[in-house]
C-alpha cells in the first residue's frame, strides 16, 4: 500500500506540458479543447455550462476569453505598431 501512496504522490508533484502552457500562457490543453469544441460541438460546450464544474473537461467560457484578450493585446504590443526605420 506504500508503493501506491508514494506513486500517486510523485505523480501529483509531476510537471507536464498542460502545466507549463498553464504557467506560461494561461492557456493549457483544455482550454485549446474548449475552444476547438465551442465551434465543432457546440452544443456539448453550452450542456456543460450548466454543470458546476463543466464536467471537468472545459475551461469556463470567461477564463478562455480573457486569456485569449490577454494574448491578443500582448502581441499587439510587439507586433501591432508601424516599424521606423
Amino acid at each position: 500500500m506504500e508503493k501506491t501512496h508514494n506513486k500517486d504522490r510523485l505523480d501529483a508533484n509531476t510537471i507536464g506540458f498542460d502545466d507549463f502552457l498553464e504557467d506560461l500562457f494561461g492557456l493549457n490543453i483544455r482550454g485549446l479543447k474548449t475552444l476547438w469544441t465551442s465551434f465543432a460541438n457546440p452544443k456539448a460546450y453550452f450542456q456543460a455550462c450548466s454543470s458546476p464544474n463543466w464536467h471537468d473537461k472545459f475551461t469556463p467560457s470567461f477564463r478562455l476569453w480573457f486569456t485569449l484578450s490577454a494574448l491578443t493585446v500582448f502581441l499587439q504590443f510587439f507586433w501591432g505598431g508601424n516599424i521606423a526605420v
